[in-house]
């Protein structure tokens, strides 16, 4: 083999590393993802099956299908990579080489890698959705956030499909800057819809608790703790996508040959692991009690109003009975004076 050859094994055995250790997150999250929906699914099941419960176990369902669609179709196109990288290297006789045979398993297994974008996109919206999801509920009574969630909810859902549509149009060649500008906007689009929806819980967590300290209950409660879980859930989902953004968007704009491809690979995976977990630990704390936080938090805050006006009532009530007693005073002493 001539050192060229030799450097472009290295170089192959390096992506295949990289490539088992992405598998392992992947199998790793899909057994895990299996054992959550296991979880999140029994309160629905031991509960009456009202409409919503239907839509949340049909989310889980969705889920588990497409992640372990994309997971599928990861592992088969690692496998084709390494049979025709690896089992079919010899040394460079008549045309093509080495090169010859990574073009080979390159085309054999873009069909896959590009069937992969399809159940990852579907994961990416069905997670947003359900933040935004959570938002709505939580200002139903609010025009512009509504109005906020359904805007970035549209955009987010035509860019990512244009971006899917645009990347099987290039399933035949290299894909070109219009798929790479789209593939790293449809991540940035994603993360400011989950920035923003995570931003109006935490708006609607601090207005709850503003409004418990006025009618003076100081003790956290139930809703505060789930809105918590829901906000930290939130940044912590937000932080992985803002990772996998920058990420995307540094791998978009250096050349395939830096070896940044390969970190590009596992944060990819973890992402995508972080994507279709997402939905799962969302559904898990909203079950918390048996209880959706809509219902608890609008209980809880009519609780409050209702404390909070019979505190004033209370107050006019005594003002005016201080008032009276005030004036049959005066009145008194004004009859002594005559």
């Amino acid at each position: 083999m001539t050192p060229e050859e030799q450097q472009a094994i290295a170089a192959l055995a390096t992506t295949a590393y990289f490539n088992d250790a992405a598998l392992i997150i992947y199998s790793a999250g899909i057994g895990a993802l299996a054992l959550g929906i296991i979880v999140a699914t029994r309160p629905l099941v031991n509960n009456p099956w009202t409409q919503n419960r239907i839509v949340l176990f049909a989310c889980l369902l969705v889920t588990l299908i497409t992640f372990g669609w994309m997971v599928t179709c990861v592992w088969s196109n690692y496998l084709i990579d390494d049979r025709f990288d690896f089992a079919k290297i010899k040394p460079t006789r008549g045309e093509g080489g080495l090169d010859a045979s990574v073009q080979s398993s390159t085309a054999k297994a873009l069909p896959l890698v590009y069937m992969t974008g399809w159940p990852a996109t579907m994961n990416l919206l069905l997670s947003d959705a359900i933040v935004v999801w959570r938002a709505w509920i939580l200002f139903q009574r609010a025009w512009f956030p509504k109005f906020a969630l359904a805007l970035l909810t549209i955009v987010n859902i035509g860019i990512n499909i244009s971006n899917c549509i645009l990347v099987n149009l290039e399933v035949t060649k290299t894909l070109g800057p219009g798929s790479k500008v789209m593939g790293w906007l449809s991540g940035l689009i994603s993360l400011i819809v989950n920035m923003f929806a995570t931003g109006l819980i935490a708006l609607k967590a601090r207005n709850h608790h503003l409004l418990m300290t006025q009618v003076g209950i100081y003790k956290r409660s139930r809703v505060q703790n789930t809105l918590l879980l829901l906000i930290e859930s939130g940044a912590i989902y937000c932080a992985i996508q803002m990772a996998y953004t920058v990420t995307l968007l540094i791998n978009t704009h250096t050349s395939s040959k830096s070896g940044f491809d390969n970190i590009f690979y596992l944060i990819s995976a973890i992402g995508c692991v972080s994507i279709a977990w997402y939905p799962v630990a969302v559904i898990i704390l909203i079950n918390q009690h048996s209880s959706p936080v809509t219902e608890t938090v609008h209980a809880t805050l009519a609780r409050a109003q209702e404390g909070q006006e019979l505190s004033k009532n209370a107050h006019s009530d005594s003002t005016a009975t201080s008032n009276e007693l005030s004036k049959r005073e005066r009145e008194r002493g004004n009859v002594e004076g005559m």
